[in-house]
């Protein structure tokens, strides 16, 4: 019953991981084509309406927020990974076997 419970909440971790990081891939793409976009015609806006220049410093203030939750976020992401890896590799040289994704 212990091993039932095991799988079952490793099962939905490991498939809710997999969900949480297909969606974030997506919206990171959809980050990276807006951005592309922006920097492709902000040069035309500017050079029409040179007021939107401080519209162009905000979205730059946003970029470099992004970039850098981005970044944190991808290094937690190997450090847990590292140490899920170590763990596991721990146990094995215990002789517990316990199979992860």
């Amino acid at each position: 019953m212990f091993n039932k419970a095991i799988s079952r909440v490793k099962n939905f971790l490991g498939k809710s991981y997999v969900h949480t990081k297909n969606i974030l891939g997506h919206m990171d793409g959809a980050y990276t084509t807006a951005k592309k976009i922006y920097s492709t015609v902000a040069p035309m806006i500017e050079s029409m309406a040179p007021q939107t220049k401080a519209l162009t410093n905000n979205v730059m203030k946003g970029v470099n927020a992004y970039e850098n939750l981005r970044s944190k976020v991808m290094d937690s992401h190997e450090t847990i990974s590292n140490n899920i890896n170590n763990v596991v590799g721990g146990l094995k040289k215990s002789g517990i076997k316990l199979s992860l994704p």
